[in-house]
């Protein structure tokens, strides 16, 4: 994604507030880039699904800052294995509350996590769902599907960027502490969260990905 276009300033501008949260935890590049990769996604797909603007700033919000403890986490998982992958997910929260950033916020930032995926799986699963229930599976489905600030690479019959992610994440060594049925269970939920989106859309559920970066490029994108 071109991360230098006006668009992407203007989210740098008007959420100075988690990227300085970034700095002061040490993020990596890479990590400030896949959030605002991510965040630029949910945006559209809040869009496309008509969610009301307070909403849809806290979910930007949410995946600007769901990766911002990231190198602690690592330290974490390095030292102490599954339990420090635990701690670091509670710690995170708690830094973001004691940052000021409100509970909503600091629930949504935790959407794609293991311990969540069930309550995603349900939330999918619903013939209706709440905005708040919507809102979680934005956020998680947009992370998901977003590795670094790629485009989204087009899908075939059987798979697509959900699929080529977990495959990268199964690989990383800091990983592999993980069940490998953690990764089955990211394609699984990604999925079920992308068919409910597809219905709403009444599109292929496998070019969601695509569907949301064409509406970035032609909507958000400032040329």
């Amino acid at each position: 994604m071109p991360l230098s276009n006006k668009y992407f300033k203007k989210l740098r501008q008007k959420f100075a507030k988690e990227l300085a949260l970034h700095q002061k935890y040490d993020s990596w590049d890479r990590v400030i880039d896949h959030c605002l990769a991510v965040a630029a996604r949910v945006d559209a797909l809040s869009r496309l699904l008509n969610i009301p603007p307070k909403l849809r700033t806290q979910i930007v919000s949410a995946a600007l800052v769901h990766d911002f403890y990231k190198r602690k986490q690592i330290e974490l998982i390095t030292q102490n294995g599954l339990p420090g992958y635990s701690q670091s997910i509670s710690q995170s929260s708690q830094h973001l509350l004691e940052a000021g950033f409100d509970s909503t916020i600091a629930q949504l930032a935790s959407s794609s996590e293991i311990s969540n995926h069930p309550l995603l799986t349900t939330y999918a699963t619903l013939g209706e769902i709440s905005l708040d229930q919507l809102a979680m599976l934005i956020v998680a489905y947009c992370d998901f599907v977003t590795t670094e600030a790629d485009w989204a690479i087009p899908s075939t019959v059987k798979e697509n960027d959900i699929d080529r992610r977990a495959v990268l994440l199964s690989r990383k060594k800091v990983y592999q502490i993980l069940d490998s049925s953690a990764f089955t269970s990211m394609c699984r939920v990604g999925h079920l969260i992308e068919k409910k989106f597809a219905s709403l859309l009444n599109i292929p559920y496998l070019n969601l990905p695509e569907v949301i970066d064409s509406y970035i490029k032609s909507e958000l994108l400032d040329f």
